[in-house]
């Protein structure tokens, strides 16, 4: 790694850290730079504005949660399950969910938190990380139909919001009232959920 990456990762390690406690707004770009132990013009140097130290928080957030640990995982899952059941699925895709919670939680959380505010970042999420899943999910819905065992008139759209606003619903929570991220908690709030959509989404349920 060269010297401007290694301070690149140096800023956007500390920002995500900073934000991630004091929130987008409440942030100092000169809080930043001491707990990068750089000058803050070298934010400037390399960032130009506050709000592109921002865009480029998000984009790691989406290069590092997005692509690699919040969508391919999900990818694997929905295109290598056609022999497993719905609700072995959910338990796959829950404790996959849970590991890239307690280990991104910081990162997430900016994301979450500022993607509310930002309308160019929240179209990135969407187009780099959301409309991909569901274009798969679609796919691992129409074999979950085709074998009898969805309910034909349910939107896969709407199954799929309800299933990441459930999921996701208790990590929402902690975000919004700065929480502690308990594994043991976490996971029993989203088998809960996925009890409560099984019931709702399958046939003969």
């Amino acid at each position: 790694m060269g010297k401007r990456e290694e301070t690149e990762k140096q800023i956007l390690n500390a920002a995500v850290q900073i934000i991630s406690e004091k929130g987008y707004n409440a942030t100092k770009t000169s809080e930043i730079a001491i707990l990068a132990d750089i000058s803050e013009a070298i934010i400037f140097k390399y960032y130009k504005t506050k709000k592109g130290l921002l865009t480029a928080i998000v984009n790691k957030a989406i290069e590092v949660l997005g692509r690699e640990l919040a969508y391919k995982p999900i990818q694997r899952i929905l295109t290598s399950s056609a022999d497993k059941s719905l609700d072995e699925v959910f338990d796959m895709i829950i404790e996959d969910r849970i590991q890239l919670i307690l280990k991104n939680h910081a990162l997430l959380k900016v994301m979450l938190t500022e993607v509310q505010y930002h309308t160019d970042l929240r179209d990135l999420v969407l187009d780099q990380v959301v409309n991909p899943i569901f274009k798969d999910f679609r796919v691992f819905m129409k074999v979950q139909r085709d074998l009898g065992l969805i309910d034909p008139e349910l939107d896969d759209e709407i199954i799929l919001r309800m299933i990441a606003s459930g999921l996701f619903s208790s990590v929402l929570k902690r975000v919004i009232m700065n929480q502690p991220f308990d594994e043991v908690e976490i996971k029993r709030e989203m088998l809960q959920v996925k009890r409560i959509l099984m019931k709702g989404i399958m046939l003969n349920s």
